[in-house]
């Protein structure tokens, strides 16, 4: 009978081995995995890493730009709808044109250059109230452009 129990007791031991071992190495490797950066720069980073120094491929911020008073430099879709655009605009297209300025601004929302352009084809349009409304939304956004500034007060005067 004490053999039984002996043999009960250590059979007991070995699952409640079984089960701290499992429980450890849980929480060993639980420890290993991580959430990914919420910072996107950081994403390309080891941890602990310093974030590389700007260079010169590295364009500079909107923000800068404007406080140094040039236009940022804007590429992609909302460049060559604008282009298409304007082209519509010059041909007399201006339902065209605004469907297409209008979707430029679905991607690139705070670009004071689609904002103006919508505006002067509101003025073509003989809708000056539109246009003025244009011109002021693209003055809010052009934070030192003088080019962008000077188009847009010809819209509101």
């Amino acid at each position: 009978m004490a053999s039984s129990r002996g043999q009960l007791l250590v059979s007991n031991l070995g699952v409640l081995n079984k089960y701290l071992v499992i429980a450890f190495a849980s929480a060993l490797l639980g420890g290993c995995i991580s959430a990914p950066p919420r910072d996107s720069a950081a994403a390309g980073r080891l941890p602990g890493s310093q974030p590389a120094a700007p260079s010169e491929s590295t364009p500079a911020p909107a923000s800068t730009e404007r406080a140094q008073g040039t236009a940022p430099e804007r590429t992609g879709a909302s460049t060559l709808l604008l282009e298409q655009g304007r082209a519509q605009h010059e041909a007399g297209a201006y339902a065209d044109a605004t469907s297409t300025i209008e979707r430029a601004l679905r991607i690139d929302p705070n670009n004071p250059e689609l904002w103006l352009e919508l505006g002067e084809i509101k003025w073509d349009e003989g809708n000056r109230e539109q246009a003025e409304l244009m011109a002021r939304k693209a003055l809010s956004l052009a934070a030192g452009d003088r080019a962008v500034e000077s188009r847009a007060m010809r819209l509101i005067r």
